[in-house]
């Protein structure tokens, strides 16, 4: 044994070359596991500094507003963003989801924003619904807070005020559509309720004829008949309205003296007026103010006093305790204008654009929501309109608007296209 050796030492085996042989494959093989971890993490890198790109070009190329808000600031913003915030403050007011306006804020949008961000629990988000009034634009702001304990959030803002705006004309087109369908269901029923109606009131005509020719009867009523027998045949008129709404033929409109109408209708109406100044503290007065020189309008006499007589009754519901009624008629240009006014309290900014609408009513149960709405059907049919506002000086006006009577042939005579259009269809038929 030699001198100095340590005795137990164990002197490692050499390599043989099956071993070494093995150590280099796997040292190879780990090689190429690195360069693919490599050549993935260098492609990864790439692909993410596109979608940072990518990204960076979205956020600046957008229409829609985008930013990083939070302690009291925008800290990252597009362009859009920027140009909104330029402009200013501005009033935004929030609307609900059935598309009620809440009270306006004024604020710039980076604080209209982080207000909004402060209602927000970390890692929370909200989408809500402003409109700008100034430029009447509707904007939608989301908001996602980040989570953790930072307190900033990102900002979206869109335009969708093409968006809302075609879907409140759907709103309306679908309302529009189930009225009209509630209308032809209520003509279809009030057809047949007229005939019935139509047959009772024959009779009663008849019976009101009978009592006239009895010279006793007829000095002790005076002009109590003229009357029922111009009701009647009011009534009578008004159920062949209801009858052509269920499908008989609507007569044309012809001429009607406005005057007579207006005069005949505030008779009518006088005992009713009467009889309702007993409950109130003043009694309720019709006066007339006529101009010497009214044409005759296009229309239908029994119609057009029942128009009449709804803007009286309406006048005299307005009134409870009392007043005065004006009634006044003028033309100008082709048109006759008719004005009812009261003394009462005047009319809810509210109502005002929904009084000719049918079935609605501020009446309450009283009110059928009807009478306005036969008036605006009346205006319309002979190619007038009707109109309500308030008066300055207190109570309701009502205006009907009607046109003159033009004899349809001396239309024609008059008109040079219509005599060629005749013409050509005579040569037709020759």
């Amino acid at each position: 044994m030699p001198t100095g050796s340590k005795r137990g030492r164990r002197t490692p085996a050499p390599t043989t070359g099956a071993a070494a042989g093995a150590l280099r494959a796997k040292y190879d093989a780990l090689c190429r596991k690195h360069q693919d971890l490599v050549t993935k993490s260098a492609q990864n890198a790439r692909d993410e500094v596109g979608l940072v790109r990518l990204a960076v070009a979205a956020f600046r190329g957008t229409e829609n507003a985008m930013a990083l808000v939070g302690e009291g600031r925008a800290h990252i913003a597009n362009a859009r963003w920027l140009a909104l915030e330029r402009s200013g403050a501005a009033e935004w007011r929030e609307l609900s989801r059935n598309g009620a306006a809440r009270p306006a804020v004024r604020a710039r949008l980076s604080e209209l924003a982080l207000r909004e961000l402060s209602r927000l629990p970390p890692g929370g988000s909200r989408t809500t619904t402003f409109e700008r009034v100034a430029s009447d634009t509707i904007h939608e702001l989301s908001l996602e807070r980040l989570a953790g304990a930072t307190r900033l959030g990102v900002a979206v803002v869109r335009d969708v005020t093409a968006r809302v705006q075609a879907e409140r004309e759907l709103a309306r087109l679908r309302a529009q559509v189930a009225e009209e369908q509630r209308l032809r269901a209520a003509a279809a029923r009030s057809a047949g309720i007229g005939h019935d109606l139509r047959n009772a009131l024959h009779a009663i005509g008849l019976r009101v004829d009978l009592l006239a020719r009895d010279p006793a009867v007829a000095a002790a009523a005076g002009s109590h008949f003229d009357a029922l027998v111009r009701l009647v045949e009011d009534a009578a008129s008004r159920l062949r309205r209801l009858s052509a709404a269920g499908g008989a033929a609507i007569p044309e409109p012809g001429p009607v003296d406005l005057g007579a109408a207006v005069l005949e209708a505030l008779e009518l109406a006088r005992p009713d007026l009467e009889h309702a100044s007993r409950a109130r503290p003043r009694p309720i007065l019709a006066r007339c103010q006529l101009s010497r020189t009214l044409p005759l309008v296009a229309g239908d006499a029994p119609e057009l006093r029942h128009v009449l007589l709804n803007l009286l009754s309406n006048a005299r519901d307005a009134m409870p305790e009392g007043g005065l009624i004006d009634v006044r008629a003028r033309h100008a240009a082709g048109w006759a204008t008719l004005e009812v006014d009261d003394q009462g309290p005047g009319l809810a900014p509210e109502a005002l654009d929904r009084l000719f609408q049918p079935f609605f009513t501020t009446k309450g149960e009283r009110g059928t929501g009807l009478g306005l709405a036969n008036v605006a059907a009346y205006a319309r049919r002979v190619g007038g309109y009707v109109s309500a506002a308030n008066r300055l000086q207190g109570g309701a006006r009502f205006t009907l608007t009607l046109p003159a009577w033009r004899d349809p042939d001396a239309v024609a005579a008059s008109d040079p296209a219509a005599q060629a259009s005749a013409r050509g269809d005579e040569r037709g038929r020759h």
